[in-house]
């Protein structure tokens, strides 16, 4: 006698007429889901570390063990930050990139993510480093009457909105 008569035919080959009870159903059914969920992990792990070989040979011409090499002489951490390969998973989930120069294709060494930004964005500037940084050090520490005073009244007018918004 089968469990249920409107039961749907399922992707795992189950037939409802086989099992005597719905429970011995859902156990044979929720055994075939854990299977399948293995499988695909097993697969996706696969697939993960085969794209991190392809992606390292297609960008950068590296096998895995050249790229271990290079990990180990960056010392697993940042060349110009110093932050390890470690506390970079943990932030970013993802490991040290690969620096290279886009012109000739030679690889410099490992960067963080934030480092490896900077650096190509220091390296497309029209002006040299140094001009850069000294502006960009003379804006951050900028003190002008103009600056505390368009500050001074963004203050205040927020006061009186505000005010104004609790009077209705």
């Amino acid at each position: 006698m089968p469990i249920l008569k409107k039961y749907k035919p399922n992707k795992y080959g189950l037939n409802a007429e086989d099992f005597k009870t719905r429970k011995e159903y859902d156990k044979a059914y929720e055994k075939c889901q854990y299977e399948d969920r293995k499988s695909n992990k097993r697969k996706i792990r696969h697939d993960k570390l085969y794209n991190k070989h392809y992606s390292l040979k297609k960008h950068y011409n590296l096998n895995i063990q050249e790229y271990k090499k290079l990990m180990n002489l960056a010392n697993y951490s940042c060349e110009v930050c110093g932050m390890e390969n470690k506390q970079h998973l943990e932030k970013y989930n993802k490991p040290l990139f690969v620096d290279h120069n886009h012109k000739t294709g030679d690889i410099r060494g490992m960067l963080c993510s934030k480092c490896n930004l900077i650096e190509g964005h220091l390296d497309n500037l029209d002006m040299p480093i140094n001009d850069y940084i000294a502006k960009l050090y003379e804006y951050i520490n900028k003190d002008s009457a103009y600056v505390k005073a368009l500050n001074k009244w963004r203050k205040n007018s927020r006061k009186i909105k505000i005010v104004k918004l609790n009077r209705r």
